[in-house]
């Protein structure tokens, strides 16, 4: 599903460049999102990216002055240069254990 922004429901903006960064930030969620297989998982591969990059770490791509973390971080994920690793679910290869079966306490 494609994020569609009406500008009527907008609030009133001095100047169109908000509006254009606010489709251009719509666009690059809808790319990434095209990158990971859920929303839930790319608002944490991108918030924690954020936190990377406020840390200090170097962007993987090209950034101009008026991009700000979070558009550095979706670009990463749409390029394809940012990825994740889901842990600690039951992988394909590995057979899962059945339950223990456990008993009833006795009572006195």
């Amino acid at each position: 599903a494609t994020l569609r922004i009406n500008p009527c429901n907008l609030p009133r903006l001095r100047h169109n460049a908000k509006l254009s960064q606010i489709i251009m930030r719509s666009e690059l969620v809808n790319l990434a999102l095209a990158k990971v297989s859920s929303p839930q998982i790319l608002i944490n591969v991108v918030s924690k990216r954020v936190r990377q990059l406020g840390l200090g770490y170097r962007p993987m791509i090209a950034v101009s002055p008026r991009m700000t973390f979070m558009d550095v971080a979706l670009h990463e994920v749409a390029d394809g240069k940012l990825g994740y690793e889901v842990l600690g679910g039951p992988s394909k290869d590995t057979p899962e254990k059945p339950a223990r079966k456990t008993r009833a306490k006795k009572s006195s």
